[in-house]
């Protein structure tokens, strides 16, 4: 399979052997062991341990001081996956991380809940963190031609961004499947409190035909027969899984004029595509607004993400009296941004009438399927 360079990689080697301990987040089958192995390449002294194998878990379990000198005896980087599956890895990382503090450590885990909440205390100020996404279109046409890099776009569009699945050789929408039955259901299952899959999987179906459009914890527990504080708890979990995200409304000084509701969007289109089983054609569809819409917030966080120097905060803008803008970036310093998001080019495009009078000196920018590309870059 045709390996294509994440925008972390860059990132993390310049932090290597620098006292930190590296740790990767991101969902399963996303690529961040395939990134690490990459990146230390051909370094020498580096050794591989998954926590998927019940010996280095048994090994690493509770270790003591001399334990872990075995551990990594003669290494000069160490790399830990799966490491949430490890009880207490926070501690066994930060002894090991003391007491060696010239092996170079990186820890990933498919699982930002449970390796956070196993790491975040015991590794403060120790500790520098990284999440890996599904590939980007930046790093797409960073290495394949214009034609290439529009094939994947049309192709992610349905199937999503996963390496695996846009340049693997197993058939796209079985691997989808696969990914998604373990990732949706394995890995959440594990989650302490999650105790109705039917409701589980009723909520994701919920998202994912409300895609770009606002929803409620209200509205989706009357759907699901589910009580309010259930189905935050569950999109909490979605959350933390990398599956969903939230986009919440622009208010600022026109606070009382808009809609309290939020978007759910998802990380990956093709995860949303493979929930509701469909797979045709973006152009022949009705939900191509939304599916589009999605699409494109999510690329541009993965820009934003990726870059790990430039942020800003990603909101939408809708009155109850409809007016809308479908992305809203308000960066540091105050800088605003507003745009448009049309999966076709319109002849006339009329700025909401809120926004020139709140905002007369920003336009609202139109981002279709001809340009996406280059602001996606």
């Amino acid at each position: 399979m045709k390996y294509i360079p994440r925008e972390l990689e860059k990132h993390i080697k310049n932090n290597l052997f620098k006292g930190k301990i590296i740790i990767v987040y991101g969902p399963r089958q996303v690529g961040k062991t395939t990134m690490i192995k990459h990146l230390v390449g051909d370094m020498p002294k580096v050794e591989y341990y998954s926590c998927d194998n019940i010996e280095t878990r048994s090994k690493l379990q509770d270790a003591n001081e001399k334990e872990l000198g075995d551990f990594v005896h003669g290494k000069k980087l160490i790399i830990i996956d799966e490491a949430q599956l490890v009880s207490d890895i926070g501690l066994t990382l930060k002894l090991m991380h003391d007491t060696y503090p010239d092996v170079q450590i990186i820890a990933s885990g498919s699982s930002s809940f449970e390796l956070a909440n196993k790491t975040k205390e015991p590794l403060t100020g120790r500790s520098l963190e990284y999440v890996l996404l599904p590939l980007s279109f930046k790093e797409i046409s960073n290495y394949t031609s214009i034609q290439q890099a529009d094939d994947m776009l049309s192709l992610g569009l349905i199937y999503g961004m996963y390496p695996g699945i846009l340049f693997g050789e197993i058939d796209r929408k079985e691997l989808l499947g696969t990914i998604a039955s373990q990732y949706l259901y394995k890995d959440i299952l594990k989650f302490e409190g999650l105790r109705m899959p039917m409701v589980l999987e009723k909520i994701l179906k919920v998202l994912a035909v409300s895609i770009g459009q606002e929803v409620s914890y209200e509205e989706i527990a009357n759907s699901v027969d589910a009580n309010r504080k259930t189905v935050e708890t569950y999109i909490g979990y979605l959350e933390q899984a990398f599956i969903v995200y939230r986009l919440s409304p622009f208010s600022t000084n026109i606070r009382s004029q808009i809609s309290k509701k939020q978007k759910i969007l998802f990380y990956d289109v093709g995860m949303r595509n493979a929930i509701l089983g469909l797979f045709s054609d973006v152009d022949v569809r009705t939900d191509k607004g939304g599916l589009w819409e999605n699409f494109i917030i999510t690329e541009r966080k993965k820009v934003m993400q990726n870059s790990r120097d430039i942020f800003a905060k990603q909101y939408f803008l809708r009155t109850y009296d409809g007016q809308e803008v479908d992305l809203v970036e308000e960066w540091e310093g105050g800088l605003i941004q507003a745009f448009e998001i049309k999966y076709t080019e319109t002849r006339l495009h009329k700025e909401p009438a809120i926004w020139k009078k709140n905002f007369p000196t920003i336009p609202v920018q139109i981002i279709t399927r001809k340009n996406a590309k280059d602001f996606l870059k």
